[in-house]
């Protein structure tokens, strides 16, 4: 059998685990060593020669061999010791191939490429080796400016981060990302160098430093700083972080307020402008700091009336009991100002009222400040007025009564039909003045305002006087007159002159000193009778006593002025709710001697805040004018200053009438009394004129006022009167017989005396003593005194010129002394 030639080799490669060469602890890393065997296998029928092996990366040791037989096989000639590079590791793997040679008889060369187990595959041999990537970081902070706590953070220092990356595995990292992240900070990517790492190299990034804030502190014990880096391999990727904290302290801010109000005297409804000042006395800026202030009670905010100035003045009012401001920014070493305004409310009470006023950040509060506004009194509602009068209590009942009457309404008094029309006049004071009518006023009723009291017991009663005269044709009076006041006082008239009064109202309480007298005058005139209603007001004011002291406990004094008022401003009422007890006592010393007084003394009133208190006191002076006392005299002088048959007054009775008219001037008045017998009628009447003209110049208008000459038939006797000459002539009733009008014929030559004397007047007034015969009623006497004014008017009437006549009136009076309505003759 023929043997086919078929040379052929056979190679088979076996590797090692990576051994730890290099010494760093890990397999498989670069510097790590793997050891490869080679076996050689004649596969082949030929012998072969010259045989060795190559390999692709790595210089195979051994060999060649001189020869290897068919079947032989070496295992122990060749082999390859082969460092792993950093490229190996990345790639996860070694992957090679050999190859073996071999020479067979005649030069041919077999060769065969290396497998990893079976020889017929020619598969590459494949070590795989182990990744590990893996990174580590570093991150250092450092106070490169530690300026108040050493090795704390405190507000103003300064922090330096240092960050670093390893490549702590056994791959090289690409490239990695690196982000950090500082506490409450957005995150930031940080640039370092190199980019690439391999095993066991570091990167040092870009350091960066931060300057701790106000808010750092606040946040908490630790400033923290968190770092995250993250690496690429050629497969995969890791991740690594680090971080770095440093211990911060809270730093001492020092706040301080100020505070002042404006005005500091204030009253209700007035508006007080505050202003307040932050200071910021650390070496630091603050932010959002709250100011806190506490109005006073009663105190409030005008809406809008803030104002800030701080750093971005941007303050915001939060609250407004208390005002709440925060939101404000103050630099280091700076200030915030706000103003605002408060009104002050009506409840406000008065005194010192204080307002609180701090500012705070956070746990940090500053000195509390205050301002102070002082409400003044308002007399109007904080204090009281004290006033009061001191008075004369003419009544003795305790109350200051005026005597002043108002709203008089008068009405009736006679029959219609006896009115004489338009002939109605009024004397208010100012003389008589014609009142318009169609028919009686006073029948429709008449309207006054006012009449007048008197101010003392010297004060003439003529000038609180309203007279309402009126002509009737005949003496027709009626029942129905009526006079009333607002006070009260009602007053009525009977037909026979007879007045009645009733009270209501003030003037039954006793509440008016008034003291009115109603008369009714009737007088002959020419066309019929004069009727004169005299409404007369005796009353007199209860007036103020000047001069008096009064003082209180506290020891205030105050004096009456001259209408007997006082007052004390200024006092305190006292708590609101209750007010409080007030004495004032009358020093009883000032008052005039004789006097007494009517109402207690102390007085103790209860005040209260805003509400006006009177404290008067009622006082009985000593009744009678003040002047001290009058007193009337009567002087006789008979008919010794005439001659007989004369009514001249005889030269060298100068002197007696000096005497006379020395005591009339210091008695103001007085009467004079002239014999009427032994001569004729006429000529007594005619030496009477001459006494009062010899008298007028030596007294004055004022004293003969108060002087009447008097006739009488009997000087002792003044039942024995004929004629009383004062202003006018008054004939009593000797010129008539009893119940009778005719004139007796020896006056008749009296009467026309009178009437000459009255033509020369042009006018003038005559009285007659009406109440005749005092056995007779009030009725019959009205009449027959009535009827003897006619007679005596149309006596004298008929002896005058019709411009005289007009003008006569005769008037019947029941006083031949007093004085009759007219003021001249």
């Amino acid at each position: 059998v023929a043997v086919v030639p078929q040379p052929k080799i056979a190679l088979i490669k076996h590797a090692s685990e990576p051994v730890d060469t290099n010494g760093d602890g890990l397999i498989g890393g670069a510097g790590d060593a793997i050891d490869y065997e080679f076996t050689v296998m004649n596969v082949g029928n030929m012998p072969l020669t010259d045989v060795r092996v190559t390999d692709t990366l790595v210089a195979v040791s051994g060999g060649p061999l001189a020869s290897l037989a068919v079947g032989q096989s070496d295992s122990s000639t060749f082999t390859a010791h082969y460092v792993l590079t950093q490229a190996d590791v990345d790639d996860g793997q070694v992957v090679n191939t050999a190859t073996a040679f071999g020479t067979v008889e005649g030069g041919e060369e077999v060769t065969d490429i290396s497998d990893s187990g079976s020889p017929t595959l020619d598969n590459p041999t494949v070590t795989l080796l182990a990744q590990n990537p893996a990174i580590q970081v570093t991150k250092v902070a450092a106070l490169t400016t530690d300026g108040l706590t050493p090795g704390k953070g405190n507000i103003g220092d300064v922090i330096t981060y240092t960050v670093m990356v390893h490549n702590i595995g056994n791959v090289t990292i690409e490239r990695f990302e690196t982000i950090d992240t500082l506490q409450n900070q957005a995150p930031t990517a940080l640039d370092c160098t190199p980019t690439r790492l391999l095993p066991g190299q570091t990167a040092t990034c870009r350091t960066y430093t931060h300057t701790i804030t106000e808010a750092d502190v606040d946040a908490g014990v630790d400033l923290e700083n968190k770092v995250v880096v993250t690496g690429f391999p050629a497969r995969g990727k890791v991740t690594a972080g680090s971080e770095a904290a440093v211990e911060v302290e809270a730093t001492p801010v020092v706040l301080r307020v100020t505070k002042s109000a404006a005005p500091r005297d204030v009253r209700v409804g007035d508006l007080v402008r505050y202003t307040v000042t932050v200071e910021n006395l650390s070496p630091w800026g603050v932010s959002d700091v709250t100011l806190i202030d506490t109005p006073p009670a009663g105190f409030t905010y005008v809406d809008k009336s803030l104002t800030v100035a701080d750093q971005d003045d941007l303050g915001r009012l939060a609250g407004t009991y208390p005002i709440r401001v925060d939101q404000l920014d103050i630099e280091a070493d700076g200030k915030a100002i706000l103003t605002y305004l408060l009104r002050v409310g009506a409840g406000v009470r008065s005194g010192i009222h204080i307002n609180h006023a701090h500012a705070r950040r956070g746990s940090v509060t500053s000195n509390v400040a205050t301002a102070e506004v002082q409400l003044v009194g308002d007399p109007l509602i904080d204090e009281t007025l004290i006033l009061g009068t001191v008075f004369d209590d003419r009544d003795h009942d305790g109350w200051q009564d005026t005597a002043a009457l108002s709203d008089i309404k008068v009405s009736g008094g006679f029959a219609p039909g006896a009115y004489i029309p338009n002939s109605t006049t009024i004397d208010r004071g100012k003389g008589m003045q014609p009142e318009v009518d169609a028919s009686a006023p006073l029948l429709h009723g008449l309207e006054f305002g006012q009449l007048s009291a008197r101010q003392s017991d010297a004060d003439p009663i003529e000038t609180h006087r309203i007279v309402i005269r009126q002509k009737l044709s005949s003496p027709a009076f009626t029942d129905d007159f009526v006079l009333t006041t607002r006070q009260g006082l009602t007053y009525r008239m009977t037909a026979d002159g007879q007045t009645s009064v009733e009270r209501s109202g003030d003037a039954k309480a006793g509440l008016t000193g008034a003291d009115l007298v109603i008369e009714r005058q009737v007088t002959q005139v020419g066309d019929g009778l004069a009727v004169d209603y005299v409404i007369t007001n005796h009353g007199v004011d209860e007036r103020g006593i000047p001069g008096v002291r009064i003082a209180s406990v506290e020891g205030l004094i105050s004096e009456t002025d001259q209408f007997g008022r006082y007052h004390i401003v200024g006092i305190s009422g006292g708590a609101w709710e209750r007010g409080r007890n007030f004495i004032l006592k009358l020093d009883t010393a000032t008052l005039p001697e004789g006097a007494a007084l009517t109402t207690a003394n102390p007085l103790l009133r209860r005040i209260t805040p805003g509400i006006p208190v009177r404290f008067d006191w009622g006082v009985k002076l000593p009744d009678g004018l003040i002047e001290g006392a009058k007193k009337t005299i009567e002087i006789e002088l008979g008919s010794v200053l005439f001659n007989p048959g004369s009514a001249l007054i005889r030269p060298g009775t100068e002197g007696a009438l000096d005497s006379v008219a020395e005591q009339i001037r210091g008695h103001e008045g007085g009467e004079i009394v002239i014999s009427a017998t032994g001569e004729t009628p006429e000529l007594a009447y005619a030496r009477a004129q001459s006494v009062q003209a010899a008298l007028r110049d030596r007294v004055g208008d004022v004293a003969i006022k108060g002087t009447v000459v008097t006739l009488r038939t009997v000087p002792s006797d003044n039942r024995t009167g004929l004629l009383s000459l004062a202003a006018n002539p008054v004939l009593r009733d000797v010129f008539f017989d009893t119940d009778e009008t005719a004139i007796k014929a020896k006056y008749v030559p009296v009467i026309a005396a009178i009437a000459t004397d009255i033509e020369k007047m042009k006018g003038g007034v005559v009285g007659i003593v009406g109440y005749a015969d005092r056995r007779a009623s009030d009725v019959h006497n009205t009449d027959l005194a009535m009827r003897r004014s006619k007679a005596v008017f149309d006596a004298i009437a008929r002896l005058l010129s019709p411009e005289a006549r007009a003008k006569l009136r005769v008037e019947v009076s029941q006083d031949p002394s007093a004085p009759l309505t007219n003021g001249g003759r």
